[in-house]
């Protein structure tokens, strides 16, 4: 069994380590290949795969590419089925792969640039299906648009959620922790809401900022595409995003799934969430978290959207986003020019301590597959608030609240709601978490898909 996998961060690395380890427990032999950052990232080796390294570059290279065909040729050579991870990984799969052997490739991400990324991307799409015996997608829309170019066989990808992991801190002691990171940074916050013009800035971040270079080679490649580039502003929704599937649109008008609209609030949510901040259940201000790279893909345009307000008196909340990315000089800048409620506090190895300090948790995503953090603030039972794009309504399965992307005041609407309806929103939240798949059913769910390559 070969595992092919190219520049990689996050999710993708951490799925396909997962497969390997359940294959290697069921006495399968498996080879990984790919780059060498991938090794040192994920340690494929120390999980009983082999490691064998191939230079899949972040990016096309006549020359290169030569080579790693090559290579790849040399491994799958003997292989009884190849598994590719990722478009890049899974073409070059394709055309390495020897006549009769099986090729499954799962799809972890969706096109958010044009141009010149746009056009690659597009070439590699058909080379994957018309080569593929089996494609996998992590979200509807990108099932759907593999089935649109033709490929012999589309499934859902089943990609398990992480394993809960308890919280080491009390939550007022973290609460307490980000309040003082915010109050060195941030203005306190005010009961007077913003003006409608200062609610709605005219500057967004500059897409020709320096930060935006393609630093990260795990957003290089066009099979995860650097979504600094080629993005719309986040309340022109109808551009630069994947187009919804017949089966998004079906759970987009499940009763449960219906994207949040601002026209749905209840009247005097704003005084009840102030009543209810006044009693001290929330321990201070509300305090809203957003976990994920700063990366125009994550929308964290129309976070800083959201939370310019206006609000209602004594309600706004504390907006913290745990991560890193080229996007952070924009928005920090933004942030402070226009003194934002909003603190960007890192990368964070204590995510459990902040989904349990969180009254909500946030996705302003323009498209997201089935995100990791999603599924863990599901089983830790947090109210969630999250963009109806890619993957994430089927993911939530009615739990939390689903707002279109790039419709600001919606979601500052449906996040009122959250902190009125949080100890429902929290307990739907944490049944979807026991609901969602774990290891062993993703690795039985890849063994069937194998079972019926042969």
């Amino acid at each position: 069994m070969v595992f092919v996998v190219g520049t990689s961060a996050g999710g993708t690395g951490t799925h396909v380590r997962m497969l390997a380890e359940g294959l290697v427990r069921r006495g399968i032999q498996v080879v990984v290949a790919g780059p060498r950052s991938t090794e040192e990232a994920y340690g494929y080796s120390q999980v009983g795969a082999r490691f064998a390294e191939v230079a899949i570059s972040d990016r096309p290279h006549p020359v290169n590419d030569l080579r790693t065909l090559a290579a790849l040729r040399r491994i799958v050579r003997e292989a009884d089925l190849v598994h590719a991870h990722g478009l890049r990984a899974g073409a070059l799969a394709g055309l390495a792969r020897s006549s009769g052997v099986p090729l499954v490739v799962t799809l972890h991400n969706a096109l958010t640039a044009g141009g010149a990324i746009g056009a690659v991307y597009g070439v590699l799409e058909r080379v994957v299906a018309r080569r593929a015996d089996l494609v996998l997608g992590v979200s509807p829309d990108l099932e759907a648009r593999m089935t649109a170019l033709g490929a012999r066989r589309v499934a859902a990808a089943v990609v398990p959620a992480p394993a809960l992991r308890p919280p080491t801190r009390p939550r007022a002691e973290v609460r307490a922790e980000l309040e003082a990171t915010a109050a060195t940074s941030l203005p306190r916050a005010t009961a007077v809401p913003r003006s409608a013009e200062e609610a709605e800035p005219s500057v967004h971040p500059d897409l020709s900022h320096p930060d935006l270079s393609h630093s990260d080679p795990s957003h290089s490649d066009p099979s995860h595409p650097d979504p600094s580039h080629a993005l719309p502003d986040s309340r022109d929704p109808a551009v630069g995003r994947a187009q919804p599937s017949s089966t998004d649109r079906r759970a987009q008008t499940d009763s449960r799934a219906q994207p949040y609209t601002a026209e749905g609030a209840p009247e005097g949510v704003g005084d009840e969430v102030a009543a209810w901040q006044g009693e001290g259940g929330a321990g201070g201000r509300a305090v809203v978290l957003t976990v994920g790279r700063l990366a125009q893909q994550k929308g964290l345009e129309l976070l800083l959207d959201v939370a310019a307000g206006p609000w209602p008196p004594g309600v706004e909340p504390l907006f913290v986003v745990a991560g890193e990315g080229p996007l952070r000089g924009v928005l920090q800048e933004r942030i402070d020019r226009e003194k934002l409620p909003v603190s960007l506090i890192g990368a964070r190895q204590d995510i459990p301590d902040l989904l349990a300090a969180a009254d909500v948790v946030l996705w302003a995503s323009r498209w997201e597959g089935q995100p990791l953090s999603l599924s863990e603030a599901l089983k830790a039972g947090r109210p969630v608030v999250a963009t109806a794009v890619g993957g994430i309504p089927a993911l939530m399965g009615g739990a939390g609240l689903l707002v279109p992307y790039g419709d600001a005041q919606a979601m500052r609407t449906a996040v009122l709601e959250a902190l009125k309806d949080g100890e429902r929103l929290a307990a739907a939240a944490a049944a979807r978490g026991r609901e969602l798949p774990d290891d062993a059913a993703a690795v039985a769910a890849a063994l069937q898909a194998y079972g019926e390559m042969a």
